[in-house]
């Protein structure tokens, strides 16, 4: 009994979330908008285009998506993973921005590393991640 997700702006990883259940409910959505009675939200089916920008979101997001699980984990210290994790992040969306040269991905990931790199910037100010680091 899946149903869509709807984003939520505290949690960037809903983006993620939402955007692969559509995917993964592409096929029913398309049959439920083909019904008669629900002609009216015929308005809101997404073309070709549309899903494969979205299929390209979800491979942008799954790169941080994946090492937000690697870092979250819950009964393991992971503070000391976060600057190898913030450059193994920073080296595959470099690597998978050379996809997108001229593109608006490239763009989109482009913001993603600005981010990225000031957020690694300000944890390698922080006291608990130096302490984290010695032995």
């Amino acid at each position: 009994d899946l149903q869509l997700l709807r984003d939520v702006d505290t949690r960037w990883s809903s983006a993620f979330l939402m955007i692969e259940r559509a995917l993964f409910l592409e096929e029913a959505i398309d049959k439920f908008l083909n019904i008669p009675e629900f002609q009216e939200l015929e308005k809101f089916r997404l073309s070709n285009q549309d899903w494969n920008a979205l299929g390209t979101a979800r491979e942008i997001l799954l790169v941080p998506f994946a090492f937000q699980q690697c870092l979250s984990a819950e009964k393991t210290p992971t503070l000391c993973d976060a600057i190898p994790s913030f450059e193994a992040m920073i080296q595959a969306w470099t690597d998978y921005q050379k996809e997108f040269y001229d593109d608006p991905e490239y763009d989109v990931i482009q913001k993603g590393l600005d981010k990225l790199m000031a957020y690694r910037e300000h944890t390698e100010l922080v006291p608990a991640y130096v302490i984290s680091m010695s032995e």
